[in-house]
């Protein structure tokens, strides 16, 4: 039934032998993918979640997961860019999905228009710089780093990461900024290795 699009008659044919045979891996991602295919979307996820609990390294179960986590990701942004099209809510998502695909200057792009969109939201500034840092670009990471502890002096990642960039040409002054988020937090756990 699966295969000819009868995603209501998988289902059911799919639980019927999940039933039948609670370890059944493969009768229980088939289910997952017909709830997909029928939009119960919540219960495919946790069906999903068990099966990549008893099989934390099956691709099938994996891509089947990232696809629940990707459409979750799609119909989230879609919902803020419905409920306030203007809100920097959506460029931080969209500068957090660059950063999880590793495109940080398309993360550097997106969390500058989060910060024209909300200038007071003070996490935006070190997400900005860790970004450029990222992205090997460190004069500009450098740069942002400072400006981030300009307007909020307490944030311990600015500090230790502006440090690690200072360390080979301005030792003192990483020690300064190494000193200054080891006070902040003193677990960092960079710092701790």
């Amino acid at each position: 039934y699966y295969q000819m699009g009868d995603f209501e008659s998988a289902r059911r044919e799919f639980k019927a032998a999940v039933a039948l045979d609670p370890h059944d891996g493969n009768a229980k991602l088939f289910l997952a993918r017909s709830m997909l295919e029928l939009n119960d979307v919540r219960g495919a996820l946790r069906l999903l979640e068990q099966l990549q609990q008893q099989a934390p390294h099956n691709a099938e179960v994996l891509y089947s997961l990232g696809s629940v986590y990707a459409g979750l990701a799609a119909s989230t942004l879609d919902a803020i860019q419905t409920a306030d099209p203007n809100s920097y809510l959506i460029e931080l998502l969209l500068g957090k999905y660059a950063e999880v695909k590793q495109v940080y200057p398309e993360a550097v792009i997106h969390y500058k228009k989060a910060i024209e969109k909300a200038p007071a939201v003070l996490d935006l500034y070190y997400r900005l710089a860790h970004a450029y840092w990222e992205s090997g670009d460190f004069p500009n990471a450098l740069a942002a780093y400072r400006y981030t502890l300009k307007v909020n002096p307490y944030d311990d990642r600015a500090c230790w990461e502006a440090a690690r960039i200072e360390i080979s040409d301005n030792p003192e002054e990483a020690f300064r900024l190494a000193d200054r988020a080891l006070r902040l937090k003193p677990n960092i756990p960079e710092a701790l290795n």
